[in-house]
Formats: C-alpha cells, structure tokens, sequence
C-alpha cells in the first residue's frame, strides 16, 4: 500500500510499502517533528523554536467513559491547548480498545495544530485501557437483603438471593439501587427483580437478582376423614400455621369459609382444605316436594311444587307446579322453598 507522511518543511514524502515492510515499522511514530526544530522571527532578529510539545504514550489507562488528548499524552507549553481534544469513547470498563495514530494526528490537525508551533510524536497505534472496579455479589446480594421489607409482601420470608457474579463499574463513589419485582412475579415464589449501579445520577450497571421466597400462613385442615356429601362441622376443622409455598391454589384459610360447607368428594384427615374440594350445600335436591314462593309487586302467595334438579342456596333450578304441572325457573332460598319473582 502507498502512505504519505508530512515532513516539517512541508514536502511530502511518499513510501510504498508492502505489507511485511509496512508491519516492520508500525511501532515507529505516525508523525514526528524532524531532529531540526522550525525557526521563526519573533519581532527582535532573534530565531524562536515551537512553544510546546505533544508526546502520546503506547498505552495509557482512562477513568472516564470518553478519551481526551490529555488522557494519553504529555503536553508541554502550547501542547496543554489540545488537552480536551476528544479521540473517542472509552471502552466498557476493564476493557481496551485501540486508537490509530493517524487518526489522533487528523483530530489534532482539525483541533488547530501547527508544525511550526508544536513538535508532537505520535505512535502508530495506542492502546487504551478503562480503569474499573469490581461490586462484588455478596454487596448487592446485601443490598438487596437490607430491602427486603419492601419486596415481601405479608407473611413472606425471603429464603435466597442469586445475583450471580461481581458487576464492573468505573472507579468512584456508587449506591446500588434495587427495583421492585413486576407485577406479574409479584406474588411468586420465584421472583426477579433488578438492580442498578448509580454514579453521579447516572445508572452505570443494572444486575439481574433471583429471589426464593417463602410463604407462610393459616390454613384449615381436617381433624378427620370426610365422607363425600358431608357437610362440614367447627369440630371436623382446624387451623395450623404452615409454609404455604408449593401448596395448591385456592388454600382455605378461615374456619368461617369452610364451615356450613358440603364435601364435593372424600378428603382425607389432616389434608389441606381447598375451595374447589367443597361446595355450599344442597338445600333442594332433585324430586324434593318444595314450596314455591311467588312475588309481585303488590302480591305474595306460595304452592306447592317440585324439584326438577339439585341446588345451593341462590341456585337457580327448575321447579314443577304440582297444580298447573307448568315448569318454571325459581331461585333456592333456604331448604325445601324457591322464589319466582316477576
């Protein structure tokens, strides 16, 4: 390939360089002020020389997340003017990228600078270092701990926190910040929620935490076994602290929703009880002789009639009037009455 470097009288010398040549002297300086320094009058007779240097290092190593000239150079005199010339982001932090020494010297041209007032040296290739420190897991699994009242709910323990490894952040001051878990997990035994690594306002790493929660709480068993289409007793229950997590929905947790109620199958003694495992009980069952209740606005009046299918208190059946043999929808009310209202 053919280059093209500028010497300090401003003739450019060209060099055709193939490729074993070209790598042979990549470490030399991409531009360089030559041995002989540019000479200029300052006003008296008397020759002056550049007013500053510029002398970028191989490597270098930068806290912030953008690279300044000042960054990977020495300046000297008039050099310290180009102090803020950006050469780029930095890379993540721990990590390393590399910067090409022509492009730094284009930058530094655009930037204003002069052959004739600043000698520079500039190495073919700079490779740039992000300094960084590391929050270990057991601090943001600590954290998330010490937050642990507003991620729980009522009668929820939290069990364990998996947050993985250590989290790279650039150096200085930090808070770590936990987010609540979504609305959807909110109640899940498993839950994930995040937490973020603030510096200076700024959100610089967001971590993925997984937490175990346990659940405790009331729950009514059965002193004994339950016959099907029994209908459940004070003394047939009770009620016991346990661990709810891993039990089936739809746990019965007070006395009060379990009594009165009629058993939809067997239940053995001393399991959970469950909402689908009982029903309310059959008032009126099919063939029972009821008596319907008819209601109008300006009139009440009762016949007899009969069953035509099973219901709980507020069911809906349908009822045959033993009279007129005319079959009509009534609502159970209490044992052997149903309601028609018009």
């Amino acid at each position: 390939m053919r280059r093209e470097r500028q010497t300090t009288s401003g003739v450019a010398l060209r060099i055709a360089l193939g490729a074993a040549g070209w790598a042979a002297v990549a470490t030399l300086l991409v531009a360089a002020v030559a041995a002989t320094s540019v000479r200029g009058d300052d006003g008296h007779g008397d020759t002056v020389g550049p007013l500053g240097r510029i002398v970028v290092g191989r490597v270098a190593t930068v806290d912030g997340a953008a690279i300044r000239l000042a960054d990977v150079a020495v300046l000297e005199g008039n050099g310290a003017d180009f102090g803020g010339v950006d050469l780029g982001a930095a890379p993540d932090p721990g990590g390393s990228k590399r910067l090409d020494g022509v492009a730094i010297l284009q930058k530094l041209r655009t930037a204003g600078l002069r052959d004739a007032a600043t000698r520079y040296e500039i190495p073919a290739n700079v490779r740039v270092a992000r300094a960084y420190q590391d929050v270990s897991a057991d601090e943001i699994r600590g954290a998330v701990e010490r937050d642990a009242a507003s991620l729980l709910g009522a009668g929820e323990q939290l069990r364990s926190v998996d947050v993985g490894g250590a989290a790279r952040i650039p150096p200085g001051p930090y808070d770590v910040r936990v987010l609540p878990p979504s609305a959807a997990s909110a109640r899940a035994p498993r839950r994930r929620i995040e937490v973020e690594l603030v510096q200076d306002g700024n959100v610089v790493a967001t971590l993925a935490a997984r937490l175990e929660v346990g659940v405790t709480g009331p729950i009514v068993l059965l002193r004994h076994a339950v016959a099907r289409g029994a209908v459940l007793r004070r003394e047939d229950v009770t009620v016991e602290e346990r661990e709810l997590t891993g039990l089936p929905s739809g746990i019965v947790t007070t006395v009060a929703d379990a009594v009165g109620k009629e058993a939809r199958a067997a239940l053995p003694a001393n399991a959970p009880v469950t909402v689908t495992a009982l029903a309310s009980p059959l008032l009126v069952r099919r063939g029972d002789v009821v008596t319907i209740v008819v209601e109008t606005p300006g009139m009440r009046l009762s016949t007899p009639g009969e069953a035509l299918e099973a219901g709980a208190a507020g069911a809906q059946i349908r009822v045959r009037n033993r009279k007129s043999q005319q079959e009509i929808a009534a609502q159970v009310v209490e044992r052997g009455t149903v309601l028609v209202q018009y």
